[in-house]
């Protein structure tokens, strides 16, 4: 069995021996559990758990065979059998609206298995016995322009969106918080540093969303926030900013580097600001692809569609035949292709929402708002 997870705020890359044939989705219900019928090359629901729990990130151990479930309301969740079933691990979370979860590099033997997880209020928390008992890294509390986070011009208090752990550097981390701004340690958490990017007027770290690494150079990252995206040479050191809202997407959501290392980029987001959902209903939603580090861009087709609900979380898979992709919406729907995103095939829809905290809720508000606004035009007429 090979187990991929598919949630906004989880950890969305995974290498596998072969194809993957079994998936968990982070939903706004549970946990649902996806199986593909090789006869009929489908894919099948196969078990729903953690019911009425809105789960915003997954992570898969596999070093031990793990699977931990992080949700907006009731803790973190530890699964000893591929998401079936499962048991609080929260004891020692001084919160239980967790908001991320990251992990150390599992295929390094030399390095310890390291559990990582952001919550709101800003805070991040260390495991090394995979949940038993939790360490605070206290220091990201009162890191650089911490005064200012969640202050006048956000939308919603502090939250650590993202956590991205070195792929050679083990004791080097990027933490986005949302709400405030983009912290590096290099020293596993005793300090952090503040890193800046600007565009024009706008401070992209102060909304900074994810940190993805090249994979052929851990010193090249994006930094991709809900204000735009960024690349840098320097390991975040300087910044140049990277064009996507002339090619469709204002609304950033999430980026992958295809593991070849050959440039191509993907980036999956909205073309209208979240802020105009409650009054469209309609995110006008997206993936783009680009074949040169990201200075220009093209719409990615082969059968995936414009989706009116926002994409919310898109896990890239490589195994050694290649690489694939699979994204979902804030409508349940759920895609995947197995050859690069050439061509793209449904394979859930009618799932709970996949969304990060509000997402859905601001869409289903629009929705009913423009019903509204039809039935007066048509009393009118």
């Amino acid at each position: 069995m090979t187990l991929i997870c598919l949630s906004p705020n989880g950890v969305d890359t995974c290498r596998l021996p072969r194809a993957p044939d079994t998936m968990l989705v982070a939903t706004v219900g549970g946990v649902i559990r996806l199986v593909r019928d090789p006869a009929a090359a489908a894919w099948n629901v196969d078990g729903h758990s953690l019911i009425d729990v809105h789960v915003g990130s997954l992570l898969q151990d596999p070093t031990r065979g793990f699977v931990f479930a992080g949700s907006y309301s009731a803790g973190l969740f530890r699964s000893r059998d591929e998401g079936r079933t499962w048991e609080s691990v929260s004891e020692g979370l001084g919160h239980l609206n967790v908001y991320s979860l990251a992990s150390s590099d599992t295929t390094n033997a030399a390095r310890p298995f390291e559990l990582y997880v952001g919550t709101q209020p800003a805070h991040l928390y260390r495991s090394r016995d995979h949940g038993d008992t939790w360490e605070e890294l206290t220091a990201l509390a009162s890191a650089p322009g911490h005064e200012s986070w969640g202050k006048a011009g956000f939308s919603q208090p502090a939250h650590v969106r993202h956590i991205a752990c070195h792929p050679t550097a083990a004791d080097t981390l990027y933490v986005c918080v949302g709400s405030g701004g983009l912290l590096r340690t290099d020293d596993s958490g005793r300090h952090f540093r503040a890193l800046e990017c600007q565009s024009g007027d706008v401070a992209l770290h102060a909304h900074a969303r994810r940190i993805v690494f090249s994979p052929c150079n851990p010193d090249e990252v994006f930094l991709q926030s809900s204000r735009g995206v960024a690349r840098s040479l320097d390991s975040g050191g300087s910044w140049t900013v990277v064009p996507t809202s002339d090619y469709g997407v204002s609304y950033p959501g999430c980026l992958h580097c295809a593991p070849e290392g050959d440039g191509v980029v993907f980036l999956a987001g909205a073309r209208t600001e979240r802020r105009a959902w409650k009054e469209t209903g309609d995110a006008d939603s997206t993936m783009t692809a680009s074949h040169d580090g990201g200075r220009t861009w093209t719409r990615v087709r082969g059968g995936l569609p414009r989706f009116t609900g926002n994409v919310e979380a898109v896990t890239l898979v490589t195994w050694p035949a290649g690489f694939g992709l699979v994204v979902a919406t804030t409508d349940g729907e759920v895609f995947g292709s197995t050859n690069k995103g050439e061509t793209w095939k449904q394979l859930a829809e009618g799932l709970p929402p996949i969304s990060t905290r509000a997402h859905y809720e601001d869409l289903a508000a629009g929705r009913l708002y423009m019903q509204h606004v039809y039935a007066v035009a048509c009393r009118v007429c």
